[in-house]
């Protein structure tokens, strides 16, 4: 599977990437993430869980960061596994670019499915990606609409001028994870259908 896009959101891209950076950030805005942690300062693992039928199935996803140019482009390799035996992996590159009143994310998915998710077709595949991606930037959208100042950078006085300081999380998290996890997520709502 191959997705490229963009997406706006009202935020400058410094505070697009501090947001993208808070795994609270990602746990609000992505649909049945029950939690980030980081294991080292390149990977991390990301839990989720969706209802099935009757019972909650969970998944989880190991994230790998590399080429992190902050605030503007990212790469990451990612994969995941379900419940069940269906697997899935890819990469993603991620261009965040200054707009008209906030930022344009690019980004291009690579994605493929091993195991049970391998039966699926490639266009239900895609389409169900694709709506997963739109419902994760439309409520991260919704989010920095109302949070963006908490993550505006703030003068500190030094005796020699202001300069700017950072607020917010430093956690070196990629935005980049939230496509590759929304990927994931995706992969994870086909095969369970």
């Amino acid at each position: 599977m191959h997705i490229t896009d963009s997406e706006w959101v009202p935020s400058t891209p410094e505070q697009t990437w501090k947001a993208l950076h808070d795994p609270k950030v990602l746990e609000t805005c992505i649909a049945g993430c029950e939690s980030v942690e980081q294991l080292s300062p390149t990977e991390y693992t990301v839990t989720l869980s969706a209802r099935v039928g009757a019972t909650r199935q969970r998944f989880t996803g190991e994230i790998l960061l590399s080429e992190e140019a902050a605030p503007r482009s990212c790469h990451v390799v990612f994969q995941g596994a379900g419940d069940h035996a269906g697997l899935a992996i890819g990469n993603a590159n991620v261009t965040l670019l200054a707009a008209s009143h906030g930022t344009r994310i690019q980004y291009e998915l690579h994605a493929a499915a091993g195991g049970a998710l391998a039966q699926m077709s490639a266009p239900s595949l895609e389409r169900l990606s694709r709506k997963l991606v739109d419902e994760f930037f439309t409520s991260f959208v919704d989010y920095m609409a109302s949070h963006a100042a908490k993550f505006q950078p703030v003068a500190v006085n030094t005796g020699q001028g202001s300069l700017a300081r950072s607020e917010g999380p430093v956690s070196k998290l990629s935005w980049l994870m939230v496509v590759g996890t929304v990927v994931l997520i995706s992969l994870y709502y086909l095969y369970m259908r």
